[in-house]
């Protein structure tokens, strides 16, 4: 039984299956916005997959990786027991260490039955860029993924208003399929 499936149709958003939970049949799935092409190459997406880190940047800024203005990353742990808010706090933790005026404006778990479900929302420098995490990370019996979307931000940037945007998009491209 396969850990991770993904479907790409020219047109369509490229789709990604994690699966979370063998016995109950629960996976994750994520529905990446057409506007955004996988860092890697999309030939290389499957490849991705399986080393556990597949990162997404708007396509406009294609030609030069380094200077994207939003990153949509998804961290995969196969065969790993890591509680769902164990998994943010790591990550988080780690983020925290490298960066400047770290903030924490929201965090969340839910343990359901079958899976637990963690979120954050962080804003940090990083170098000279302000930017805003908004983490979701799921676990199950023994497999975890965790989506990040990062957003670089401006000193004026409406902060409510992005983190609507921020939610709004976590609600259209994440589900949790039963």
């Amino acid at each position: 039984m396969g850990l991770c499936t993904y479907a790409i149709e020219p047109v369509t958003p490229t789709v990604l299956s994690f699966l979370i939970n063998a016995n109950e049949h629960i996976s994750l799935e994520l529905s990446v916005p057409s506007q955004f092409t996988p860092i890697v190459g999309q030939d290389k997406l499957a490849e991705a997959i399986k080393t556990g880190l597949i990162e997404f940047i708007p396509k406009n800024t294609e030609n030069n990786a380094e200077k994207w203005s939003e990153l949509l990353s998804v961290m995969i742990l196969n065969n790993t027991s890591v509680q769902a808010h164990t998994f943010r706090d790591s990550v988080l933790g780690g983020l925290k260490a490298k960066t400047t005026e770290f903030t924490m404006l929201n965090s969340a778990f839910k343990n359901e039955k079958e899976y637990q479900v963690a979120t954050a929302i962080a804003r940090y420098q990083l170098e000279s860029r302000t930017e805003i995490l908004y983490f979701y990370a799921i676990s199950g019996p023994v497999n975890a993924v965790s989506i990040q979307y990062i957003k670089s931000i401006s000193p004026k940037e409406d902060i409510p208003q992005l983190l609507t945007k921020l939610g709004a998009f976590f609600a259209q491209h994440i589900k949790i399929v039963k």
